[in-house]
């Protein structure tokens, strides 16, 4: 093996920077963190969008719960004064049952109306909606 000859000075050759133009060097270091604070800026832009457009899914899957709640439940009220009609042998409570089939009649309208508006919601989810569709 043969021996590493030369002198050490500890100097760095700075031939490269003595060459490049002071306009070129400010360019340099006002160019590279520019540059960061962009890419960096827009990552953080993709990010706030993301958390946007999960928001605007958290916020039509919520609407659509609602709804099928508020459609439970008046028709489980229905089911309560058709079961009190009934029982009374027709004789009381066919006001109170039909106005209550009014309200479930509505709610289920404004489920199929908020269903239509989150169409596109529902196939990005991929919610299967032939069993609702069946019921209503």
């Amino acid at each position: 093996m043969g021996a590493v000859t030369g002198k050490v000075t500890g100097k760095v050759n700075m031939g490269f920077l003595a060459r490049v133009s002071v306009k070129s060097k400010l360019a340099l270091v006002i160019g590279c963190p520019l540059v960061m604070v962009l890419l960096l800026g827009g990552l953080e832009l993709k990010r706030l969008s993301d958390i946007a457009v999960e928001g605007e899914l958290a916020k039509g899957v919520v609407e659509l719960s609602r709804a099928l709640d508020e459609v439970a439940h008046h028709h489980a009220v229905e089911r309560g004064l058709s079961a009190g009609y009934l029982g009374s042998g027709g004789s009381k409570g066919l006001s109170a049952l039909n106005t209550q089939r009014e309200k479930a009649d509505k709610a289920e309208n404004g489920l199929k109306r908020l269903v239509a508006e989150h169409k596109s919601l529902i196939d990005d989810i991929g919610i299967d909606l032939s069993p609702l569709n069946r019921l209503l």
